[in-house]
């Protein structure tokens, strides 16, 4: 089915924008991460809450008393390390803490215990002395410290000097203390979970916006899929800049962004080529989308000198471009360069349009020509 060709003013482009917009790709709360940082947390506060004889005083919350009760139930845990970073991370949020500076801190505090600059280690069975670490961070001590379990006498030293810098005063303590009877309290009537999905949300949305940034790609990638393209051959799976496409060798002070998507990408080597960028952004990610503008024409420049027939298209998206973004949105549009833009909404129109401008015939159109 051959598609009408349209020109867009500026402003026809704006329009279409706004009443296309995608607001968001779905809620935090609904993604794969944010439900096993959830489920770590509540079987960090359970654990806790064993240790603490259910947050019962301050007392019960000191670095010392959770200390001895791991030191002398660590043995009867089936998955140490989990349990152990679930712990850990309980405390931190409660805290405020963070992981950076517990990595290189600990460290330091291990080398005031021990002098000699060496602790006691497990490895391959065997008790040995190794140099500290000069950074040491969560995942590496909570194997350290599960390689110990079996050697109590080692393990407590270490395991109670890093529970001092999670617990390092009194309002640690008390911060811990408060949040942990809340959590017990809410157990009973059925609603810790509540309390815990703000804390879990706060802890989980960068990994997961960051995930979430590819959703559009994927969706793409979908749409060229059920279109008849081929993966890898039609269509780049991974990010690529030009020199990769071409397979040679950048000099160096040569730079080169990498495009989300070139189509056709090895099917086809003569012609012209579709370079898509794309952006969605759900809120204000202002520095990151003027360092995209800034990036886009010496970006441009670069491809044309290789593709003197490359045709630009964004794929902008989000109620970010629509707010606080909109003017980056309108620069990007008003390129001269940019050739079109699509959305997640009309890509399937507006992809296959420019499809059928450079020629690039998909497997799609065949069929809708002999149902035609």
């Amino acid at each position: 089915m051959k598609l009408n060709k349209h020109i867009y003013t500026e402003k026809e482009k704006l329009s279409e924008f706004d009443r296309w917009i995608t607001p968001s790709l779905g809620d935090i709360k609904d993604s794969i991460e944010f439900g096993k940082v959830l489920a770590g947390l509540e079987e960090g506060f359970n654990s806790l809450s064993q240790y603490t004889n259910s947050f019962s005083t301050l007392e019960t919350c000191s670095s010392y008393y959770i200390a001895e009760n791991i030191t002398t139930r660590i043995g009867q845990v089936n998955d140490i390390q989990s349990h152990l970073a679930n712990v850990f991370n309980a405390i931190l949020l409660s805290t405020g803490k963070t992981y950076n500076n517990l990595k290189c801190q600990y460290p330091l505090v291990l080398n005031k215990l021990f002098e000699s600059g060496e602790i006691p280690a497990c490895q391959n069975g065997e008790i040995t002395l190794i140099k500290i670490p000069r950074v040491f961070d969560l995942d590496k001590v909570v194997m350290h410290f599960e390689s110990l379990s079996a050697y109590q006498d080692m393990l407590a030293p270490q395991l109670k000097s890093y529970l001092d810098l999670l617990l390092s005063d009194k309002q640690y303590v008390s911060q811990l203390y408060s949040l942990g009877t809340s959590y017990c309290k809410l157990k009973e009537a059925g609603h810790s979970s509540n309390l815990l999905a703000s804390i879990a949300i706060f802890q989980s949305r960068g990994s997961i916006t960051a995930k979430a940034g590819h959703e559009p790609e994927r969706k793409l990638r979908s749409y060229m899929a059920d279109w008849g393209l081929s993966a890898g051959t039609d269509y780049n799976t991974d990010d690529i800049d030009i020199y990769g496409l071409l397979g040679i060798k950048k000099k160096k002070n040569d730079k080169a962004r990498k495009y989300d998507f070139i189509v056709p990408f090895r099917s086809k080597s003569e012609g012209k080529k579709l370079f898509v960028q794309c952006q969605f952004y759900a809120g204000d990610s202002g520095s990151v989308s003027h360092k995209v503008v800034d990036q886009t024409d010496a970006s441009r420049k670069q491809t044309l000198k290789f593709y003197p027939n490359a045709v630009f298209v964004e794929y902008l998206d989000g109620a970010g471009y629509f707010s606080s973004l909109n003017g980056d949105l309108k620069k990007m549009l008003a390129k001269k360069t940019t050739k079109a833009f699509i959305q997640v909404k009309t890509a399937p129109v507006k992809f296959r349009r420019e499809l059928q401008e450079i020629d690039f015939l998909t497997p799609l159109e065949i069929e809708h020509a002999i149902l035609a």
